[in-house]
């Protein structure tokens, strides 16, 4: 790794990336979400997941006995 800067990020790309991205996380951290779909661990998911794939015409393969 001694002497082989293509192992790191030069700085102003770092800076750049940064500057590009701040204003999307401090938008994202100051509007909260409106609802958000909570579900249980180790169900199958939001409720609203299944109308979403549904809406396509599409199922899931894996609907073994669904329990919310």
């Amino acid at each position: 790794m001694l002497g082989d800067q293509t192992l790191f990020s030069h700085r102003d790309g770092v800076e750049t990336t940064w500057a590009l991205y701040t204003p999307i996380l401090e938008a994202w951290a100051n509007k909260k979400p409106e609802k958000f779909p909570n579900y249980a661990a180790g169900s199958w998911g939001p409720e609203c997941g299944d109308h979403l794939i549904a809406s396509g015409g599409h199922a899931w393969r894996n609907d073994l006995g669904k329990k919310g």
